[in-house]
C-alpha cells in the first residue's frame, strides 16, 4: 500500500504557443451533451473541455431547503444549470480552474462564483490579447504560469483583486474583458 503523501493542487503543462492548445480544442464536443460548445472551458485540473452554455439541462433545484435567502436560491440555481460549475464540483469540490478557448483568458470558480484571473498567453510584447482580437500568435508566459500555480495552491483568489460574478453574469463578463485592467 502506498503511503499517504501530501500531493499540490497541480494546473496541467500547458503548450508553449496558444495556437497548439486552440487547434487541439476547437470544434471539439462537449463532454456532456456532445456539442460544439459556443463558449468552450478547457479545465487546468483535467483537460476535459465543457461548455459555459447551459446546453446539458443537468440540474433541477427545487428541492433547496427554505433556510437559503432568495439571492442564495437564485445564484445556486444559477451556477447548477452551468456546465462549468457542474464540472468544478465533480473534478475540483467547487473550485476549479479553466481556460476559455475563445479569448485565452483563466476563469476561477469558486463555490458557485468565477472570476477571470487573467491569461498566461502573451503576445511578443509581453501584453494579453483578451479575447484574442489582435490576432497576433501568443506564447506561454513562464512567470505567469508560476504566479497562477501559486496561487491555485494556495487558494488565495482575494487578494489577485479580481471581481466575482455569479456564473450566469460570467459570460457578459468575458465579452467585456477585453476592457478591464
Amino acid at each position: 500500500m502506498e503511503p499517504l503523501m501530501w500531493r499540490p493542487f497541480l494546473i496541467l503543462d500547458l503548450p508553449q504557443e496558444y495556437d497548439i492548445l486552440f487547434a487541439r480544442y476547437f470544434q471539439r464536443s462537449c463532454i456532456n451533451c456532445s456539442k460544439v460548445p459556443l463558449f468552450p472551458f478547457v479545465c487546468l485540473l483535467c483537460s476535459a473541455l465543457v461548455c459555459l452554455d447551459s446546453c446539458c439541462n443537468i440540474t433541477d433545484v427545487s428541492g433547496l431547503e427554505r433556510a437559503m435567502s432568495t439571492n442564495e436560491v437564485e445564484r445556486l440555481a444559477c451556477a447548477q444549470s452551468c456546465n462549468v460549475f457542474q464540472h468544478a464540483v465533480e473534478c475540483g469540490r467547487e473550485s476549479c480552474c479553466f481556460l476559455a478557448l475563445n479569448s485565452s483568458l483563466i476563469v476561477i470558480v469558486r463555490e458557485g462564483l468565477a472570476a477571470i484571473w487573467g491569461s498566461v498567453y502573451l503576445d511578443a510584447h509581453g501584453e494579453e490579447d483578451r479575447n484574442l482580437r489582435r490576432g497576433k500568435p501568443l506564447f506561454l508566459s513562464a512567470r505567469r504560469v508560476d504566479c497562477l500555480r501559486s496561487d491555485w495552491a494556495e487558494q488565495e483568489w482575494e487578494r489577485t483583486g479580481g471581481s466575482w460574478t455569479t456564473m450566469g453574469g460570467l459570460q457578459q463578463l468575458l465579452k467585456d474583458a477585453h476592457s478591464y485592467r
